[in-house]
């Protein structure tokens, strides 16, 4: 399947926010060993949550996330994105 995979373009990850802890870790050493098997440099992550924000003003709350993203994906991830 991996194999299939080669120059895969988009990764989406639903439910962001359960992703933490031992599991989240677990999932972003996948997502490194599967970016580094399809070859890919064009691989978009993209990652989806309605509860993934916590409090803080807005601006914090995107800081907060993209931190997040940015540890899970293994990419530079800004908040103004």
């Amino acid at each position: 399947m991996v194999t299939q995979a080669e120059g895969l373009r988009f990764l989406v990850l639903d439910e962001m926010h359960t992703y933490r802890g031992r599991q989240g870790a677990d999932v972003a050493l996948l997502i490194r060993r599967l970016r580094n098997r399809v070859k890919s440099d064009l691989l978009q992550c993209i990652g989806t949550s309605a509860t993934l924000a916590g409090g803080g003003s807005y601006d914090e709350q995107r800081k907060e996330i993209a931190k997040t993203a940015a540890m899970i994906f293994g990419d530079e991830v800004l908040p103004d994105t």
